[in-house]
């Protein structure tokens, strides 16, 4: 197979609900979760009648980001740990029926093996063992504190 080109995937109908745990377990919609799989290079044919995205694969797909950001709900501060390729969607999505402030502190480059890394480096913190929601609190409040500040270094 060409490099750069979808790779075909068939999943059987039940596996629609595997896409729906991924979805949730990263707080996307069902959709979204399809286009962040086929924007990895899966073409997904599943459900009944099958669900077909046909989406080409980018020849300079953008850079994963992990993400920081911070929801300002009253008496405390979470944090969500996360990573995208497309930061303002996510950004967006997130705030979409969120009635807390949402502020992108930063992110690094990294994918899914990154963003596994830093939430099992702030498991202690997490509010909900199947959520990426971490209180800002302890090494995670201290890991925030000196990424900020190495980011206002001229």
């Amino acid at each position: 197979m060409k490099e750069g080109r979808p790779i075909p995937v068939r999943f059987p109908v039940d596996d629609e609900r595997r896409i729906r745990v991924f979805a949730i377990e990263r707080g996307l919609s069902f959709s979204a979760a399809v286009r962040a799989l086929v924007n990895n290079g899966l073409r997904i044919v599943s459900g009944d009648p099958p669900i077909v995205h046909r989406m080409a694969a980018r020849k300079n797909p953008p850079e994963p980001r992990v993400y920081f950001i911070r929801c300002a709900v009253p008496g405390e501060s979470l944090i969500k740990i996360g990573f995208t390729t497309k930061m303002q969607m996510r950004i967006s999505a997130m705030a979409t029926g969120n009635p807390f402030p949402l502020t992108l502190l930063f992110s690094t480059p990294g994918g899914a093996a990154e963003e596994k890394t830093f939430h099992d480096r702030f498991e202690k913190h997490r509010i909900n063992a199947n959520r990426e929601w971490f209180r800002e609190e302890g090494e995670l409040a201290e890991y925030i504190a000196r990424e900020l500040k190495k980011e206002r270094r001229p």
